[in-house]
Formats: C-alpha cells, sequence, structure tokens
C-alpha cells in the first residue's frame, strides 16, 4: 500500500512475480469436477436421463409449434385446383351493357364490384355515377373507367336477377367459412346471395359478378368459385342454394 505525494488516495502495487499468470481458468463448463463421473452416487447416469428426456420433448415441442393450427385456402385459389367441385348447375347472366372499347382487366373489374358493393339495389343513375366517382378517386381509375363502370353497374341493377334480389332478403359482401372434409378452411367474400325459391322450397341463390367480356378459359374456375360460395351458405343455413354467375 503507498501513500501518494498528492491527494488522500491509497495505491497497492502487486508484484507481477507473486501473481499467478497464464493460468488454466478453472469456471463454466471447463470446470471438470461438474462433469466428472460420480460412481458412488450414480446421480450422473440419472441427470443424463433427464437431459435426453428434456431434448427430446423439446425437439417434439417445436416440431409441433412450426405445424399450423389450420390450414386456410381462400376461394379463388381453391377453385382453380380444377375437379369437380360439386355437381350444383350455375346459370349464367348477362347484361346488355355495350362491351365494345371498355376498359379490361383486373382493375376495371375491382372498380365494378365497388360500386356494386357501394349503391343499392335499387339505385337510381345519379347514386350510382356518385358511387362510381367516389371508387374511381379510391382507386386510381380514369374518368373512361368512372365512366364505363357506371354504365357496367346501371346494366347489372337492371338484370332481372338483381330486380328479383333487391325484392328480396339478400346479403352483400358477406365472408364466408367452409370447412373440407380434409380439415382445410376455405375462405372468401361472395358478392350477393338472396332468398329465393330453390327447388320449391325456400333457399339462397348465390350472384358472383364478372366484368369479363367472354368466359372462356376461366369458366370452369369461375363455376367451381360459386359452388364453393353455395355450399358454404348451404351448410351454415341449412338450406338449399343454387349459384349464378352475372357478367356485368
Amino acid at each position: 500500500m503507498h501513500l501518494p505525494q498528492a491527494g488522500m488516495h491509497t495505491v497497492t502495487w502487486w508484484d507481477p512475480r507473486a501473481l499467478r499468470l497464464r493460468a488454466d481458468q478453472d469456471a463454466g463448463l471447463r470446470q471438470q469436477r461438474i462433469l466428472a463421473v460420480d460412481d458412488k452416487s450414480g446421480h450422473d447416469a440419472e441427470s443424463e436421463r433427464e437431459h435426453d428426456a428434456w431434448q427430446k420433448k423439446r425437439a417434439e415441442g417445436i416440431e409441433r409449434g412450426g405445424a399450423p393450427t389450420h390450414r386456410v385456402e381462400i376461394v379463388t385459389a381453391r377453385s382453380k385446383l380444377g375437379g369437380p367441385v360439386s355437381m350444383l348447375p350455375v346459370a349464367i347472366h348477362k347484361t346488355d351493357v355495350k362491351r365494345d372499347g371498355r376498359p379490361r382487366g383486373k382493375a376495371f373489374g375491382v372498380l365494378v364490384h365497388a360500386v356494386l358493393a357501394e349503391v343499392s339495389l335499387d339505385a337510381g343513375e345519379a347514386e350510382i355515377i356518385a358511387a362510381a366517382r367516389s371508387a374511381g378517386r379510391m382507386l386510381g381509375g380514369t374518368e373512361n373507367d368512372v365512366k364505363h363502370a357506371a354504365l357496367a353497374a346501371s346494366a347489372a341493377l337492371a338484370h332481372p336477377i338483381m330486380r328479383e334480389a333487391a325484392k328480396a332478403e339478400h346479403r352483400r359482401e358477406s365472408p364466408i367459412l367452409l370447412r373440407e372434409a380434409d380439415g382445410l378452411i376455405v375462405e372468401g367474400v361472395l358478392d350477393l346471395a338472396y332468398r329465393t325459391i330453390v327447388k320449391e322450397g325456400d333457399g339462397w341463390m348465390i350472384v358472383d359478378f364478372k366484368t369479363d367480356q367472354e368466359l372462356t378459359d376461366a369458366k370452369a374456375a369461375y363455376e367451381a368459385q360459386v359452388r364453393l360460395y353455395a355450399r358454404a351458405v348451404s351448410e351454415a343455413t341449412g338450406l338449399p342454394a343454387e349459384g349464378a354467375l352475372l357478367l356485368v
């Protein structure tokens, strides 16, 4: 212990010759005494068994945790798998709107669906145009897109199947869930479902809107999609359901 010439603190000086330098540390996993076999007590074997059992349980838990509790697939993906979904016939209707020269593609289809989802089923021209302009602003549609979307929606609402739906109890943009026999959950949102007379009894009519000019290779997938909607509604309500495609 040394006293400095300035200040009140003390200084301790360790002579390096008195220290054990470069000595192996005897701690942590390098502590051999902890890992040494205890032949007398037999606790080492028991600890190894417990550790092995813990490792096995942990691996099983990780495997279970990595498996999904539910398998979910959207209707559009499920309908493209091919094969018969059911024998339910799907009626195909078409509005009389002029399709030559109007916009095409998914964006236009989304715009038309947005208008039909917003307006009442007995909407007039002013309500339809206002809804088309509002949807066009939200979706980034052009004036031409908005004009033709309003025309498509007007023609759709004038179609007999939509006039029938307007007078009946109906659901629009309704989410559905359908559990398949293999446990797969199919989910989607149907465009329109309304109560009607199905096979001489109370039931549901499921209507799916499509903006395709003509149904070509997509026809089978579209029909399968409507059948899935119809099955989901029928299983949920206990009533029969039929399906229809409306080309708007």
